[in-house]
């Protein structure tokens, strides 16, 4: 490149800080429309970082190609106005790639679920399908974007697709797990042994699915971990959906002891179905029940039985654990003991 003069820096660096200022007013331009136009389609607040990143790459987009349009009224020297015009138009077609990125993120689930929206099950299924059609743009984006800007930079693009196909046999070996992977996901989604937000167990894991990847699942344990299960393992194993249970059957049993009077035995009886009649954790409108079942010199066994709902799953424990306070308090109330150990 033929050394530039001190006017040339001048306006070279004009240039750049006119850049810089312009794509400010942009961006804050483009956050404002993106944030009315999803309110106004979708109605609800989109992610102020999502779109703050994609008006950034947008505005940067613009304003490069914007400076290579007006690139040759500057009068700068041949070679310097088509090195310059090149990392433009390769800037541009970056931030662009860029903007479509982050764009996906923006507007997939939402898109996904307008195209479902006729369905019952609709937003399930959006849940499930936005991120698998998320990913594969996102691949496209990146991939479709990358070839442009090497044949901007002079690549020869054709020798490098001729390359990867020569060498498509050999990855399609290596990646025999990744295929499997991606198999399993689309028997995923259309079988739908479950969707985002159902409580399944496998036996690698149960939990809450919390998403439904190309590759992976992954799944929140009650103990609030994270983990990950291929989906072509997953395709294959006994999947027992909890999620689509309305009611979760809980039940226990207590043993009073043998020389309990009846009276107070059925006073204690009645009290612990009055407090599961009033109780807020129980199901009314499903079956429950507080009976003896067994009598033997070792004891009276009452069981109690009830249904929480299948969404509290995760809470059982706690429950179990609040009714036998209860019952501790009301074997109290009611004169009654519990049955001690024999050895």
């Amino acid at each position: 490149m033929m050394a530039l003069t001190s006017t040339h820096w001048v306006i070279l660096v004009t240039m750049l800080a006119a850049s810089i200022v312009v794509a400010w007013v942009l961006r804050q331009i483009i956050v404002s429309l993106i944030k009315q136009l999803i309110r106004r389609v979708s109605g609800d607040v989109p992610d102020i970082g999502i779109v703050r990143s994609a008006a950034r790459s947008l505005a940067l987009m613009i304003v490069a190609e914007s400076d290579s349009v007006l690139l040759p009224i500057l009068n700068l020297p041949d070679p310097v106005t088509i090195r310059v015009g090149t990392t433009l138009d390769v800037l541009s077609i970056a931030f662009l790639a860029i903007a479509l990125y982050r764009f996906i993120d923006l507007v997939c689930a939402r898109a996904v679920l307008h195209v479902m929206r006729a369905r019952t099950d609709g937003h399930e299924i959006a849940e499930t399908l936005a991120p698998l059609v998320a990913s594969t743009l996102k691949v496209l984006v990146a991939v479709v974007g990358s070839m442009t800007v090497l044949g901007f930079l002079g690549v020869n693009v054709a020798a490098i697709i001729t390359g990867l196909s020569i060498g498509g046999a050999a990855l399609a070996l290596a990646s025999q797990d990744t295929v499997k992977n991606l198999f399993g996901s689309l028997v995923i989604i259309t079988d739908r042994p479950f969707v985002v937000g159902d409580w399944i167990s496998t036996p690698g894991a149960e939990g809450i699915v919390r998403e439904i990847g190309f590759r992976s699942t992954r799944i929140v344990t009650p103990t609030g971990s994270l983990i990950t299960l291929s989906n072509g393992k997953l395709a294959d194993a006994t999947i027992d959906n909890i999620g689509i249970k309305k009611r979760h059957q809980l039940s226990t049993a207590i043993t009073l002891d043998a020389a309990s009077s009846k009276v107070d035995i059925e006073t204690f009886v009645e009290r612990l179905r009055g407090f599961l009649a009033q109780s807020a954790d129980v199901m009314q409108a499903e079956p429950m029940s507080v009976a003896i079942r067994e009598i033997s010199p070792s004891g009276i066994v009452i069981n109690i039985m009830f249904h929480i709902r299948a969404s509290r799953q995760p809470e059982a424990a706690g429950i179990l654990h609040q009714l036998h306070l209860t019952v501790l308090t009301l074997a109290d109330e009611a004169s009654v003991t519990l049955a001690k150990a024999t050895s």
